[in-house]
C-alpha cells in the first residue's frame, strides 16, 4: 500500500443537524481547535492520542520521541469543516506530511526497506479506530455545552 496524498480522520458528530449551518460551522471550528491542541499536547508528551495505540518509544539516544525533528509534520496538522458543516476532518492535507504521518502510523507499510522496522507513532486514527476516551469526552462536552447555549 502506498502512502495517501492526504491522511485524516473524519468526525461527524450526532445531534447537530438541528443547528443552522453557521452554528454548525462555529461548533465544528471549536471542536477542530480543541482536537488540534489536544493532539499536539499528547504528542508533546510522547503519547498517542489514538485509542489502544502504544505511546511513542524513546529515540535511540534516549530523547523523547515527540515527532518534531524537522517541525514540518506537526506544523502541518490542520482541520477542515465540510461545505455543509456536518463533518470535520483533522489530519494532514499536504502530500509529503500526509506520507510522513501515514508512515509513522503504519510502521512504514509499503516502504521498500523500512516497513515494520520502526515503532508505531500514531497521531491520527485510521478509519476503524477512534481517539482516546479522554479526547472523545472533551469533544462531547464541547458539543453539549454548545447545544445547551444555543437552545431556543
Amino acid at each position: 500500500m502506498s502512502a495517501p496524498s492526504k491522511f485524516f480522520y473524519e468526525l461527524k458528530p450526532d445531534g447537530i443537524d438541528e443547528l443552522t449551518k453557521k452554528e454548525r460551522e462555529e461548533l465544528l471550528d471549536a471542536v477542530g481547535e480543541y482536537l488540534k491542541f489536544t493532539i499536539l499536547d499528547f504528542v508533546g508528551q510522547s503519547e498517542s492520542p489514538v485509542n489502544k495505540s502504544p505511546n511513542f518509544k524513546e529515540k535511540k539516544n534516549g530523547d523523547p520521541s515527540v515527532l518534531d525533528d524537522n517541525g514540518d509534520l506537526l506544523d502541518s496538522l490542520d482541520f477542515k469543516v465540510s461545505r455543509d458543516a456536518k463533518k470535520l476532518s483533522i489530519g494532514f492535507f499536504d502530500k509529503l506530511e500526509a506520507a510522513k504521518a501515514f508512515g509513522h502510523a503504519s510502521r512504514m507499510e509499503g516502504h521498500p526497506w523500512l516497513e515494520n522496522k520502526v515503532p508505531r507513532r500514531q497521531i491520527i486514527p485510521f478509519e476503524d479506530q477512534v481517539f482516546k476516551k479522554e479526547i472523545r469526552d472533551g469533544i462531547d462536552e464541547i458539543i453539549q455545552e454548545f447545544l445547551d447555549a444555543n437552545k431556543d
